[in-house]
């Protein structure tokens, strides 16, 4: 059974190492590395390199649009794509490996319209017949309407879907106010949604209570260096991490999700499933390129996560 991903704002991920980067300056990059990005894009690579099947979906247009597309073929990653008019956009990563620093630079994305949403609608609903988890990942493109975005996840939740949502902003705060909606958020997401900063694990219990308090059914919080949290009715957990030198953090909170999911996939329970979530994101830190991580490095990150209660 794969996994679907929902990319509503898809880019070509060009990712650049360049040492000692400032600005005002002119530099020549080290290392380079340019694919199919968007945050459910990194997820469906991740799940890809952890062994299992998913399946991308998303607007993409013009000819950065196909350029996509050939991409993400060339790493046998299934899709179905609903095209657009006006063109894919680019995003920018540097890192500076001098100093650890990661810059990004999102352009963005083709506008699109009602009728555009009632297509992509239609396309994520028969990819997603052979699918039991649907992942959204990321922001959505200029025009959207919100409520086109939780009407389709309302339909897949209805068909008995299992849907994790992992978005920002007032997109995020609609989504976290669905019945039983599952949500994955970075710490600085989830305290601007409750209104206060989540610095330590009384925060944690805090907004745990709030988060159930909305109907949720579950939600992850990301932590950076500190681990990660998974609060459900049916239990909450807390992950660390072993120290790592990170290279490049993005996408890293994509790995997770895909951790995340293929357990889910797998049927493990939600500690182990938290435990792959943080193996994967941690081991993604270690080298470039969204969604991207050598599998000695997961498991060795797999074998020094540690989970206990919340």
């Amino acid at each position: 059974m794969s996994i679907l991903t929902v990319t509503p704002n898809a880019a070509i991920d060009r990712t650049l190492v360049v040492p000692h980067f400032a600005i005002n300056g002119v530099f020549r990059e080290t290392e380079k590395w340019i694919a199919a990005g968007g945050k459910g894009i990194n997820v469906a690579r991740a799940i890809h390199h952890l062994g299992g099947k998913a399946i991308c979906t998303g607007f993409i247009g013009g000819w950065n649009g196909q350029y996509l597309a050939d991409l993400l073929s060339e790493e046998n990653i299934e899709s179905k794509w609903t095209l657009v008019s006006g063109e894919t956009r680019n995003c920018t990563i540097i890192v500076d490996s001098s100093t650890g620093s990661n810059t990004v630079v999102n352009e963005q994305g083709a506008s699109v319209s009602a009728e555009d949403w009632i297509r992509l609608s239609n396309d994520v609903l028969e990819a997603a017949i052979k699918c039991s988890i649907i992942c959204f990942s990321g922001s959505l493109p200029p025009g959207s309407i919100v409520n086109d975005y939780l009407h389709l996840i309302s339909k897949l939740m209805t068909q008995g879907k299992s849907v994790w949502i992992d978005t920002s902003g007032e997109t995020l705060h609609a989504a976290s106010q669905q019945i039983d909606a599952q949500i994955k958020v970075n710490r600085h997401e989830l305290g601007d949604l409750l209104g206060f900063p989540i610095t330590r694990q009384d925060d944690l219990r805090r907004a745990a209570d709030i988060i159930l308090k909305r109907q949720c059914k579950a939600a992850v919080i990301t932590l950076g260096s500190q681990g990660a949290a998974y609060i459900s009715r049916n239990g909450q957990w807390v992950v660390s991490l072993p120290p790592v030198n990170a290279f490049c953090a993005v996408g890293s909170g994509d790995s997770f999700l895909a951790g995340l999911v293929c357990g889910e996939a797998l049927k493990l329970p939600p500690d182990e499933c938290l435990r792959m979530g943080a193996a994967a994101g941690t081991a993604n830190t270690l080298i470039i390129g969204g969604g991207r991580f050598l599998q000695e490095d997961y498991e060795r990150m797999l074998s020094k996560t540690v989970v206990t209660k919340l």
